[in-house]
């Protein structure tokens, strides 16, 4: 994200703008956040297409579910490569481990 948000408000807020939508055309996903801890919350990524529908709350058959804690999940925004280490420290929990949709994140949105 071009702007380091402070905490998951200013990361849903700024979202849509990072939003790459030729990287999503043709693709149909829901990712499931479950943010905890403080500031945390549950919001949902539902892409098809090209267009994101972004809410907050549970989904109810999302494809993937990341569940992280609040402050990993900021460092993960302002240093990308902060989510392999998290994933490996077990700090990230992926249900199903589809390792073709996480990739696939890190192209939907812009990193910069």
């Amino acid at each position: 994200m071009a702007e380091t948000p402070k905490n998951l408000d200013e990361v849903l807020e700024l979202m849509p703008a990072q939003f790459q939508a030729d990287a999503a055309k043709g693709f149909k996903a829901i990712y499931q956040y479950c943010v905890s801890g403080e500031g945390g919350k549950d919001f949902y990524q539902d892409i098809d297409d090209g267009k994101l529908d972004l809410q907050v709350g549970k989904h109810d058959s999302p494809n993937i579910t990341i569940s992280i804690d609040h402050q990993d999940f900021l460092k993960m925004l302002s240093d990308p490569s902060a989510g392999q280490a998290l994933f490996m420290q077990g700090k990230v929990k992926v249900e199903p481990l589809d390792m073709s949709l996480m990739m696939k994140m890190g192209t939907l949105f812009k990193n910069d």
